[in-house]
């Protein structure tokens, strides 16, 4: 048995040495215990190393929270779900997902309709190319629909059984739908989803079908990447490029059923099927009629064509009466016209606008 003290150790059992060393060992806990580890006035710091003079006293990292610049920012508060919005989401996933089950194979059997219409009517120089098949294919899809409209039609009785088949089908979408509109009204965030001019209802309910429950999501970005409109790797989401590999795709995580879902909900919001356009050179924060919605796309779609002017099919810039590039053309109707890349940036960035509100909203109205 030894005892290691700070000037020496004991290496036998003489109780003396043993009751010597303890004795040192307390006195030199309690002279460092007394011992200031920063200087005070009574005892100078000691001088800088390499500057010379007094040390100057560390400084504590400010570990006090940010000071808040928007007066009206609302920290958003720690987020539980309840047992009835947990069982309402659940309900809605799954009428969703049979929603869409219908949908896709009433969307199947019309796709086999057409094609028995395209059998009937084909050529062999509907064959040639592309440009001839694609044209057999727009006859055959107008025969079809003419032909289920009007019973009269030389080709109804030939489409009838596929009409029969889809019959049922649409009306069992169409009763999900009904449901889904009943549940999504129930949500505590549905007072401000009825705020929002052209968000539907069963659109919104969509949403929730695809992404569960929206406020158990970290922030907006986490919300954005499951809907199908985050940027990853500097690259839209679903679009990694030439050359990517299986694990640049799962790293995208992209499914395209669920981006539909995120994609139809924005043509509500700009209106008209997303083709709204504002008059040339129009204020739009000076027109009552406009949402916030639609102001945002205007700017923003202003904004993108400065960086993506009209272009011909080549891909040649169009230039305009002053020599520059043309960004923003008047159409026949007074309306502003702007190239299909700077709309569909300034859709995705109204987009991502209305998921972030979505997000926010409904993190409020659950507190």
């Amino acid at each position: 048995m030894y005892i290691e003290t700070n000037q020496d150790v004991a290496t036998n059992n003489n109780p003396a040495d043993i009751a010597a060393a303890v004795e040192r060992r307390t006195k030199t806990s309690r002279a460092r215990a007394v011992t200031p580890s920063q200087p005070t006035s009574a005892m100078p710091a000691p001088a800088h190393p390499i500057h010379g003079g007094a040390a100057e006293k560390a400084v504590q990292p400010n570990c006090a929270p940010p000071a808040v610049v928007d007066p009206d920012y609302v920290p958003l508060p720690d987020y539980v779900p309840s047992d009835a919005v947990t069982a309402l989401v659940a309900q809605i996933q799954n009428d969703h997902k049979f929603r869409q089950g219908m949908i896709r194979a009433k969307n199947r059997i019309v796709l086999q309709g057409m094609a028995c219409v395209r059998v009937a009517i084909h050529q062999p120089a509907d064959y040639e190319n592309d440009a001839t098949k694609k044209a057999l294919r727009e006859r055959a899809d107008k025969i079809y629909r003419e032909a289920a409209a009007n019973p009269d039609h030389e080709f109804h009785e030939r489409i009838w059984p596929y009409l029969m088949a889809a019959e049922p089908l649409e009306n069992a979408a169409a009763g999900a739908a009904r449901g889904l509109d009943k549940l999504a009204k129930q949500l505590p965030v549905f007072p401000w989803v009825q705020s929002v001019k052209g968000l539907g209802t069963v659109s919104f309910a969509t949403i929730v079908g695809e992404a569960g429950d929206i406020g158990t999501y970290r922030n907006p970005s986490c919300l954005w990447k499951r809907m199908g409109v985050a940027v990853i790797g500097g690259k839209a989401q679903g679009k990694p490029g030439a050359g990517a590999t299986a694990e640049d795709w799962i790293a995208h995580g992209y499914r395209a059923p669920r981006r539909s879902v995120s994609w139809n909900a924005r043509n509500g919001l700009i209106l008209g099927m997303g083709k709204w356009r504002p008059m040339f050179g129009e204020d739009v924060d000076a027109n009552p009629d406009l949402t916030p919605y639609q102001r945002l796309f205007a700017k923003r779609v202003r904004h993108e064509a400065i960086k993506c002017p009209h272009r011909r099919k080549d891909g040649t810039i169009i230039l305009g009466e002053d020599g520059q590039p043309l960004r923003i053309k008047c159409s026949a109707t007074g309306k502003e016209s702007y190239s299909a890349h700077a709309i569909a940036r300034a859709m995705r960035y109204v987009e991502k606008r209305m998921l972030k509100d979505l997000y926010l909203n409904w993190r409020r109205a659950s507190a």
